[in-house]
């Protein structure tokens, strides 16, 4: 359960990222390709998870995994800039950050 509220949390991110991403094409293209970079560095690690998971039982290996693998991983690492950003925010508002 908890890595299909991840996997939905990550293509939520990942769309806002793709639509962030398009609107700055214009001005740097580069900026698609690092995401796409990105994305395809967290399909490798989630496919070697799958295998690494699934060594003695290779029927379950498929790209649904995979899919769903990368999609989770991407739900941890928007999970982690949402707290990070809530954090920042809180500490803000609290005035534990002060300027010199």
């Amino acid at each position: 359960m908890g890595v299909i509220l991840l996997a939905v949390l990550g293509g939520g991110g990942l769309l806002q990222m793709l639509v962030c991403a398009g609107g700055l094409v214009k001005e740097s293209p580069g900026v698609l390709m690092v995401l796409l970079i990105c994305l395809g560095f967290l399909a490798l690690v989630s496919t070697g998870i799958m295998f690494l998971r699934t060594q003695h039982h290779p029927e379950a290996r498929g790209v649904g995994r995979v899919i769903v693998g990368t999609l989770a991983l991407v739900g941890v690492l928007t999970l982690l800039v949402i707290s990070l950003v809530v954090f920042l925010w809180s500490m803000c508002l609290a005035g534990a950050v002060r300027y010199p």
